[in-house]
């Protein structure tokens, strides 16, 4: 008989234990994983539309890798085309591309300065 009621408690913990794993698992995913993936898809389709607009960054530096990296909206340059006025400058001489750098180009309108991720949402009509 106490064999018999160790099994029944032991059974009875280890099912506690699921249901608890369970009830830990299902909030972390419910505030995590769910908002990770969504903000995934926004920020993929966001990149995606800004490929679409053809806008161009122009540095005029030695080091495009750390201006790069120093500007506002570095995590969504992948797509944008970027042109380094230091190695062709009498390309940005002919298009009057001249300074501060960065300059952006987006849809047909230069900013002479960094911008920031809400600016560059306004001026390329996409949203993230």
């Amino acid at each position: 008989m106490k064999n018999i009621r160790r099994v029944v408690i032991s059974l009875l913990i280890l099912a506690m234990l699921v249901i608890i794993f369970y009830i830990a698992t299902s909030t972390i995913t419910k505030y995590t994983g769910y908002s990770i993936s969504e903000k995934t898809d926004k920020t993929q389709e966001f990149k995606s539309c800004l490929n679409e607009k053809n806008i161009v960054v122009y540095v005029n530096t030695n080091d495009v890798s750390k201006t790069l990296k120093d500007l506002k909206t570095t995590d969504y340059l992948e797509g944008i085309k970027i042109f380094n006025c230091n190695e062709d400058n009498e390309f940005c001489n002919k298009n009057k591309i001249v300074g501060p750098f960065p300059v952006w180009e987006v849809n047909n309108n230069r900013v002479y300065s960094d911008i920031s991720l809400e600016e560059l949402q306004t001026l390329s009509e996409c949203k993230l």
